[in-house]
């Protein structure tokens, strides 16, 4: 695998660890490369390598995972319906906005 990032075109690059003595000893930096699914022109999937900077900068259009847990992302999407049951009284609204708490119903006497 090549060190060189399919977006933006990083490479590695050389140069000299300097010690203290400024005795130069050669290496190489790597870009930090991760391979990641994107949308090409057409709208296909493909796999690239890409930098993590092209990634935070948003410069690649991600394929977004399928979920492994269908059963939660149904509970997330349901939605509730209202009754009277499950509705909150106008009265005990302004108590919480008042007071920034909320107010258990008391048994009345």
């Amino acid at each position: 695998m090549s060190k060189v990032c399919d977006v933006c075109g990083k490479r590695k690059a050389s140069g000299n660890n300097v010690t203290f003595s400024h005795r130069g000893i050669k290496r190489t930096w790597t870009p930090n490369l991760r391979k990641v699914r994107v949308y090409d022109e057409k709208g296909t999937p493909k796999r690239l390598n890409v930098c993590t900077r092209c990634l935070r900068n948003g410069a690649v259009n991600r394929v977004k995972p399928a979920s492994n847990n269908s059963e939660m992302d149904l509970l997330f999407t349901e939605e509730v319906e209202v009754t009277e049951e499950n509705q909150v009284s106008p009265e005990d609204q302004t108590d919480v906005q008042e007071t920034g708490e909320s107010v258990e119903a008391s048994p009345e006497a």
